[in-house]
């Protein structure tokens, strides 16, 4: 698990690529809600060779001026399809609810630690959800239960 501490004048978007820089791993593929919409995001995800899986908002246009950018290319075809398919079916084609492992991990992290803070000062409270992140990714790793269908 990957995180970012802000304040509130800070975009998701704006801190897309202080989370990918922290996973050393090869990604395969990047989910995100409608906040990470934009053409930074897509090709801060394809530098890393990660395929972008992120909603158009509702009012999304293609974009008309450079099809030859990877990015644009990219995005371009999620309206697409989205246009085309729908956003439900392009949601299953796409694996996008795979984002539903992070809302799990952060229930995970609620209920190990509780849903608040402890610290008041800012960056004592970036501190303690680094930790908070640290201790998740190291029980993660000590190891997740195998689940298999009897």
């Amino acid at each position: 698990m990957a995180s970012v501490v802000t304040t509130n004048d800070v975009a998701d978007g704006q801190v897309f690529k202080d989370l990918l820089d922290q996973v050393e791993e090869p990604i395969h593929q990047v989910s995100g809600d409608g906040a990470y919409d934009n053409f930074e995001c897509y090709e801060q995800a394809l530098e890393r060779d990660a395929i972008p899986v992120i909603p158009p908002r509702i009012d999304a246009v293609i974009n008309q001026e450079s099809e030859t950018n990877p990015e644009i290319a990219a995005r371009n075809n999620t309206v697409k399809e989205v246009q085309e398919n729908g956003s439900k079916t392009w949601k299953q084609n796409n694996s996008y609810h795979r984002r539903s492992l992070a809302e799990t991990a952060m229930f995970r992290i609620k209920t190990l630690f509780g849903d608040r803070l402890k610290s008041r000062q800012f960056e004592s409270q970036a501190v303690e959800s680094f930790v908070r992140c640290v201790v998740l990714n190291r029980m993660t790793a000590l190891g997740m239960p195998d689940s298999c269908p009897i």
